[in-house]
């Protein structure tokens, strides 16, 4: 194959594409990608949809400006000359200010940050993530958490609206708008920052328009916004945005033609091709500046002690021979009496304040908290889900940093992203999981420094199902995809085998 590709900037979300029809076939088949777990979607099973996205339209000839080197990259291994065409409106695909690390430390150190009185010593890592987001405008920046994300967040929009413009930063909750309200109130005792003038809180049905320079919003506030209200941001700042994925923050971005500064933030990334595509084309390049080894060899994390609890069933007959299902899998162990009572007994015995987290609310949270609350003795006992307010769930997290040997008995979904507990000695995962985003931003709440502790204990429950001698039940499975996380991630675990009596 060989010829020419013109690419013109478009808008500050497309890049456009012009040359012969065989180059953009190639180009749409290219950036083509199957969903994770599509196969099993209504729609592709009535074969309504093909289960793939397609980033490039053959139509309009667009895809995502984030996706320029990749495209460049299609080229050149097909020997396709790219060719950047001038577009004036928005100037070169690519073009970057003249920013320099010297910099970007000075002006960080202009800021004078500080948290609860003390000076906060901005780490490299921190200081190279602000840099590669301001110097390329559009970046993903992958950074552990606990690794100090709303500090990186806080300097890329006093910079953005001292320099250029307004900032809109988009978070998952309600509960995650007034932590970083919070933050940058905090970061801001010091240096004369007037955190009320500057900073506009939306959430639910609160006043969506604001001249204020920093706008703080869920997705969800402002998912019916349209265009012209997004195109008043100079940036956009997406934390936790491996959720772009997602139908709605997806649209989000799409619909932000003229905000020239796209920058997401997150702990984890889903290893799936589809996912990391969209990611990158709507926020640019992945750019890791810190992993949670790291950080825990440096003390910026505690150390976490894992223990694997495979539980032995001794049913007499084989479970599930025939076909093992999934669903009737999960009911059966969610369920299983002497399994819940297992996990209120290691609960109990744990010192220290306790995280058990669990995936389905009425199928097995309602029966976990009966059981801990009829044996609980003089311990608290929080119930934490998402039918649980917001200001509810503050509460909790502040009463459980006061105390000593608190139990949160929480969903996956309220505890995964965002709600940070210092003061979290032990965490017990009572629901199988085989997500590794789920499974990383768990662990990550209990991994936050405190005094009380030197690390974090986590007890893995993987099921060992009397299935038959051949097959391996689902959530075993699933087990033994976490324990291979923990192994990329440098982990070290000990595997406890406990039989479960009928």
């Amino acid at each position: 194959m060989s010829g020419i590709l013109k690419i013109k900037k478009f808008n500050e979300t497309y890049i456009q594409l012009d040359a012969e029809p065989d180059i953009l076939y190639e180009i749409a088949d290219h950036f083509q990608f199957e969903v994770p777990g599509a196969r099993y979607h209504p729609k592709v099973k009535a074969g309504i949809w093909s289960g793939y996205i397609r980033l490039f339209n053959l139509n309009n000839r667009l895809i995502y400006c984030g996706l320029l080197e990749r495209v460049i990259e299609f080229c050149k291994a097909r020997k396709v000359t790219p060719e950047l065409v001038d577009s004036p409106a928005f100037g070169l695909p690519g073009q970057q200010d003249n920013i320099h690390l010297d910099d970007v430390q000075d002006y960080i150190d202009s800021l004078n940050i500080h948290s609860r009185g003390d000076k906060i010593e901005i780490r490299d890592y921190q200081i190279s993530g602000v840099y590669s987001a301001l110097k390329n405008k559009r970046k993903t920046v992958l950074a552990s958490t606990g690794s100090g994300k709303s500090v990186i967040q806080y300097v890329i929009s006093r910079y953005i609206t001292e320099n250029h413009g307004r900032v809109l930063i988009v978070v998952p909750t309600i509960q995650l708008v007034d932590q970083m309200y919070g933050d940058f109130k905090d970061y801001s005792t010091e240096n004369g920052w007037d955190v009320e003038a500057e900073c506009h809180k939306i959430s639910g049905g609160k006043e969506k328009i604001s001249k204020k320079n920093i706008v703080i919003s869920t997705w969800q506030s402002i998912q019916k916004m349209e265009s012209g209200w997004l195109n008043q941001f100079t940036g956009i700042i997406v934390d936790e945005v491996h959720t772009a994925a997602a139908m709605v923050l997806t649209k989000l971005m799409e619909k932000s033609t003229d905000v020239q500064y796209r920058i997401g933030l997150t702990g984890t990334l889903s290893k799936a091709k589809a996912n990391e595509m969209v990611i990158v084309g709507l926020f640019g390049d992945i750019t890791r500046i810190t992993n949670t080894k790291k950080l825990m060899e440096d003390g910026h994390l505690a150390g976490i002690n894992i223990k694997t609890i495979v539980l032995k069933y001794n049913e007499s007959k084989p479970l599930f021979a025939k076909k093992i299902d999934y669903h009737k899998e999960l009911e059966f162990l969610t369920k299983h009496e002497r399994r819940n009572k297992f996990i209120r007994k290691l609960a109990l015995s744990l010192e220290g304040n306790t995280l058990i987290l669990f995936q389905l609310v009425e199928g097995h949270g309602d029966i976990l908290y009966k059981l801990l609350m009829e044996n609980c003795g003089d311990r608290q006992i929080h119930y934490v889900h998402g039918g649980v307010a917001a200001d509810d769930r503050e509460e909790v997290r502040h009463i459980v940093e006061d105390s000593n040997n608190s139990i949160i008995l929480a969903s996956f979904g309220t505890f995964q992203a965002g709600i940070n507990i210092k003061k979290l000695h032990n965490i017990i995962l009572a629901s199988p999981t085989k997500s590794m985003i789920r499974l990383l931003q768990s662990i990550g709440r209990g991994l936050r420094t405190h005094e009380s502790k030197t690390h974090l204990n986590l007890y893995d429950i993987i099921d060992a199902l009397n299935v038959s001698k051949t097959k391996r039940n689902h959530t075993y499975l699933h087990g033994i995809e976490r324990l291979s996380i923990y192994t990329d991630q440098e982990f070290e675990y000990k595997i406890i085998e406990v039989p479960i009596e009928k």
